[in-house]
């Protein structure tokens, strides 16, 4: 499956809004919908790696049912939690 599809795949079942998956990729939401609509730019130099990288641990996360995020959490809430999600999948990288 490529970075595409498992991209597409996640913004499907994970809850996560873009913005919030934007967040954990450290890029912009345009840059999420790009990587996951066919015949868009894709990742490169050294974001491929890194979105590889994030991507595999956020469909752990599905797999392990961590995701999706419960609809009763509070803006808050979901904002905690990404931020922890982008910590622990890109913690080298500085914000």
């Amino acid at each position: 499956m490529t970075l595409q599809e498992r991209l597409s795949l996640l913004r499907r079942r994970s809850g996560l809004t873009s913005v919030e998956l934007a967040a954990i990729y450290c890029v912009t939401r345009m840059t999420i919908f790009n990587w996951s609509t066919p015949g868009r730019r894709k990742p490169r130099g050294l974001l491929g790696p890194r979105a590889e990288q994030v991507t595999t641990g956020l469909l752990t996360a599905l797999q392990r049912g961590l995701l999706p995020l419960s609809k009763d959490l509070s803006k808050e809430q979901r904002s905690t939690r990404v931020k922890k999600m982008r910590d622990l999948l890109d913690p080298d990288n500085e914000r």
